[in-house]
């Protein structure tokens, strides 16, 4: 029967409340509908918090609505309240990304407003979020600019939250430096909170006892006056230098073992460094050898081969012929494989030092187009020279004519009969820019992303007489990017291929001449 009876009391007591705030409701909706626009996002605010603990639909929908409002007629104060609402339902989901959202928007407002207790507050909060999102890096960078504002304002409960989470970040990091010295500062800002909790319990102590802590010791005569210490403030101040005496044995301590722990780790990376380094020195030697072996027996085979052709006096059948010059192509593009991985590990160890001087890429494209004249007659290939006068870079034109020869050979890989391939170079403001473009299939964004990386196998329908072995590109950019340049691809699936690269411009021969 008791229980019965407290039952309907309490179903009672609910049903009031509910009925009361239904009617704090219809009033809310009430006054919104002839409200002026510049209230209408305060009665937003509200309407959402009638709702924040019976109906969480209901309120993030009057939060988001509150929160828009206030955007709009640029009232942050109301801002603020809004998206701290949308923040509490999101973190409380653990959407921690959206949560990053909404507490910039609260950032914002802040700092519009100049309230810069809450603008630390909201830098703090957002770090919390990118922590949870395992981001440290951008953690270390809320926490910081958050930090200089709690230092302004001299709160030291802020302070110590802030060290807190920055010797955290640091240890994801394995950044024991920042570790120590964020410890450093913790240790001291926790001993400032410590010094104004026993200021307080001083003041509460004398507040309950009537007495206040004396400036001088006792009279002459042995008689205690007004201002003769307590017993109770010699015990505090014992008791406050042996804490302080505790604490800083404590911070030597952990100071040295982890400056010992430091150095340990640092000597351990380092002879890590020397031992890698020495592995691909070794590594480097052993590669190079065994390419530069190669590479000479196959400038050996080129040139018995060329000179077993060129007999006169020998009829070779048609289909022996045929064969020899299959071999011939192969044992050519072969030779260019070696001639480019050469390049490409000396460009990569460090070796490949360039020449700067003053190259002609007038002259020097002329004297590639004229390589390539008879070639491109063979396969029915227009060659074009779109090289504008009195262009010159400052570059190795060893590196140059490199460059230039696989960048001709990539387009007659894959120009089709009958195509056209053009090489052409401008000037402008303070650098000189190549191209050679060909009309052929092209190549959609993903495979011109891949182009010049040595981790992708690109393989592509070309000129079967054309051999190619996916090194060229990157030794185009690896010598580009040694003459301090800067090489990328224009393509689109079936509207042909360009590659270009820029230079650093150097002074006209004409120029030079005349100073």
């Amino acid at each position: 029967m008791i229980f019965k009876r407290i039952l309907f009391l309490m179903v009672v007591f609910f049903s009031i409340i509910a009925v009361r705030g239904n009617t704090r409701t219809d009033e809310l909706r009430k006054t919104l509908t002839h409200a002026p626009d510049s209230a209408k996002a305060a009665i937003l605010v509200n309407l959402a918090k009638t709702f924040e603990a019976v109906n969480a639909d209901s309120c993030a929908f009057y939060a988001r609505k509150a929160s828009e409002t206030a955007q709009k007629m640029k009232q942050d104060a109301v801002l603020i309240e809004a998206e701290t609402i949308l923040d509490r339902f999101v973190f409380e989901n653990k959407d921690y990304m959206k949560s990053t959202g909404h507490r910039k928007n609260i950032l914002d407002a802040t700092l519009r407003l100049r309230d810069w207790n809450l603008a630390a507050q909201a830098y703090y909060d957002i770090a919390q979020t990118w922590l949870l999102r395992y981001n440290y890096a951008e953690a270390i960078d809320y926490l910081k600019k958050g930090l200089e504002i709690a230092k302004e304002r001299n709160n030291p409960e802020l302070l110590r939250d802030y060290y807190q989470s920055l010797i955290t970040a640091y240890q994801k990091l394995h950044n024991m430096n920042a570790v120590s010295e964020y410890y450093a500062l913790l240790v001291d800002v926790n001993r400032q909170i410590d010094a104004k909790a026993h200021n307080e319990q001083i003041a509460a102590l004398q507040a309950k006892s009537g007495t206040r802590i004396p400036a001088s010791g006792a009279q002459a005569n042995g008689q205690a006056d007004e201002n003769s210490p307590s017993p109770i403030t010699g015990i505090i101040i014992i008791w406050a230098i042996l804490a302080t005496l505790s604490l800083a044995g404590v911070i030597i301590f952990y100071r040295y073992r982890i400056t010992a722990i430091n150095t340990k780790n640092q000597k351990v990376m380092e002879d890590t460094v020397r031992d890698i380094d020495a592995v691909k020195s070794n590594q480097t030697a052993i590669f190079q050898f065994l390419t530069q072996y190669a590479y000479t027996g196959i400038n050996k085979l080129h040139g018995n081969i060329d000179r077993f052709t060129s007999e006169q006096g020998i009829d070779l059948p048609s289909a022996m012929d045929d064969a020899l010059s299959r071999i011939n192509s192969d044992v050519f593009a072969l030779y260019g494989f070696f001639q480019n991985f050469l390049l490409l590990l000396e460009a990569q160890s460090g070796q490949l030092k360039p020449e700067l001087n003053t190259v002609n890429i007038p002259q020097l494209a002329t004297n590639l187009l004229a390589d390539y004249e008879s070639f491109a007659a063979a396969n029915d290939i227009q060659l074009v020279n779109d090289v504008q006068n009195n262009v010159f870079a400052m570059a190795d034109e060893r590196m140059i004519d490199t460059v230039l020869r696989n960048m001709m050979s990539n387009a007659f890989k894959y120009a089709p009969k009958g195509g056209l391939i053009t090489l052409g170079a401008k000037e402008n403001y303070e650098t000189m820019e190549v191209w050679v473009t060909d009309d052929g299939i092209g190549l959609d964004s993903e495979q011109a992303s891949k182009l010049f990386e040595l981790s992708e196998n690109l393989t592509l329908p070309g000129i079967p007489d054309i051999k190619g072995y996916g090194l060229g590109l990157a030794v185009c950019k690896a010598l580009v990017e040694t003459c301090k340049g800067r090489i990328w691809a224009e393509t689109k699936p079936g509207e042909g291929f360009c590659i270009r690269f820029s230079l650093p411009k150097a002074v006209s021969r004409e120029i030079m001449v005349q100073s």
